[in-house]
């Protein structure tokens, strides 16, 4: 088995590396005293040699330090309520040795190096989770929403988070037609303080048409998709030019907090990575639990619903019996802005416990009955089909109806017996030290 390497003197090399190079220091003798490394290793790595574990786990796809930071990242995840897939994990571990910078792209890991992963790494395991069934949803567990809030205080200690950085998101959905059924997804945040974010407003679509940006509000953005709802590539897009850049501008601390549900373009490893990246912290509620967790839930969406329904209600009175995307951009401007008013986003923290913090805001109305599980009428078991579809609503109520939130008709049917498996840290205290040493040498993008 291969020397023990010590990752505190790999980064003191790797620093007295970079000081020879940028001449801050001229002898190797002197940055060998410096960084106390020792002489004989600096100047072989100075002068080319590669790192002896970096050479050993040439047998696997990732390195040791790698995949100690993988590791940290599964645990962090389970920590924020987002237990990783296996396929997540994966997706993870390609963005590090992506995230190399070689000349020569690396292989993805292959098909079997997850299994691969585990072994090395015992103190990881998998297990299935069923979600929440549609009945039990409806009475609140108080032992899950306790955690809950103990995540929440305890992620705003470790990484020094302010209230005036605490964000939330989600999408909320409209059924926009009155003749012809057509629906628009439009994704939300609020902070704190009282302020909205621009939103961004997704449309189904191949294109964007230059039509749809004539007297649009300044900020506001558009994306299609093939079906008209988000995706990981729509999320991702909303962090980077929506969240990041307009949440940057008024950082208080070093950290923002971003609360969300668990939906899968939420809690992508992509849109993970790019978090971790840029000091921004996602917890994730626990299943079925926005309508008593989520501030834009608890106070601004039932009033966007209400004020959207009026305008349309008054449409129909005017025997307007269409609505295209440009009116519905039109209208959205009007019902936007009298929604999300400072006191309306300020009462959803106050109301879900979040800021200030006062867990007991939320507990006290919890409905401590426990009723027997049973699946949501209408439903079976296995069928992961949406139970309804979107049907043209021929009056005001009925298109409050319709305006479902996004995602919420899957979550309701897949609610009841599907189990999804998710990666766990079993004992985080006895983290691996050592790759076990390789049999053989695989052949090329083998990806173990």
């Amino acid at each position: 088995m291969p020397k023990k390497i010590d990752p505190h003197q790999e980064g003191r090399i790797l620093l007295a590396i970079n000081a020879l190079k940028k001449g801050q220091i001229t002898s190797i003798r002197s940055a060998a005293r410096n960084f106390d490394v020792p002489r004989s290793t600096l100047k072989a790595r100075y002068h080319g040699r590669i790192q002896q574990l970096t050479t050993y786990t040439k047998s696997y796809r990732m390195s040791q330090l790698e995949e100690e930071s993988l590791v940290q990242w599964i645990l962090s995840m389970g920590k924020r309520g987002l237990p990783p897939r296996p396929s997540g994990v994966q997706s993870m571990a390609n963005i590090l040795i992506a995230e190399r910078g070689e000349p020569t792209p690396s292989c993805p890991v292959g098909k079997n190096w997850f299994g691969d992963f585990l072994k090395r790494h015992l103190e990881l395991t998998t297990k299935y989770i069923c979600r929440y069934n549609y009945k039990r949803a409806k009475c609140e567990d108080p032992k899950l929403i306790q955690e809950w809030f103990d995540n929440v205080i305890a992620v705003k200690a470790q990484y020094g988070i302010l209230d005036k950085d605490t964000y939330n998101f989600d999408e909320t959905g409209f059924a926009m037609g009155i003749i012809a059924s057509t629906k628009v997804i439009v994704i939300e945040s609020v902070n704190a303080c009282g302020w909205a974010l621009p939103p961004l407003i997704i449309f189904k679509g191949k294109v964007l048409l230059l039509g749809w940006y004539d007297n649009l509000p300044q900020g506001w953005r558009i994306a299609v998709s093939d079906n008209g709802w988000t995706n990981n590539a729509i999320g991702l897009d909303w962090l980077q030019k929506t969240f990041d850049l307009f949440s940057k501008a008024k950082l208080k601390g070093q950290y923002h907090m971003l609360v969300l549900d668990g939906h899968g373009s939420h809690v992508a490893p992509e849109f993970d990575w790019y978090c971790i990246q840029n000091n921004i912290i996602i917890v994730c509620m626990p299943p079925h639990s926005s309508h008593i967790l989520q501030p834009l839930d608890v106070s601004c969406f039932a009033v966007l619903k209400r004020v959207y329904g009026g305008l349309v209600e008054r449409k129909m009175h005017l025997d307007i019996q269409h609505i295209d995307k440009l009116d519905f951009l039109e209208m959205y401007s009007i019902v936007q802005q009298e929604t999300f008013k400072s006191s309306n986003i300020s009462q959803g923290f106050v109301g879900t416990g979040l800021v200030p913090y006062n867990p007991n805001h939320v507990m006290s109305k919890l409905q401590l009955e426990v009723e027997e599980i049973s699946t949501p009428p209408g439903s079976s078991y296995g069928n992961s089909e949406v139970p309804w579809v979107l049907k043209t609503p021929h009056n005001s109520i009925q298109l409050q109806k319709h305006s479902l939130t996004a995602q919420e008709a899957q979550e309701m049917a897949q609610s009841s017996t599907i189990a999804q498996e998710v990666v766990e840290v079993a004992n985080p205290e006895g983290m691996t030290q050592t790759l076990p040493a390789p049999q053989r040498r695989p052949s090329k993008c083998s990806g173990n």
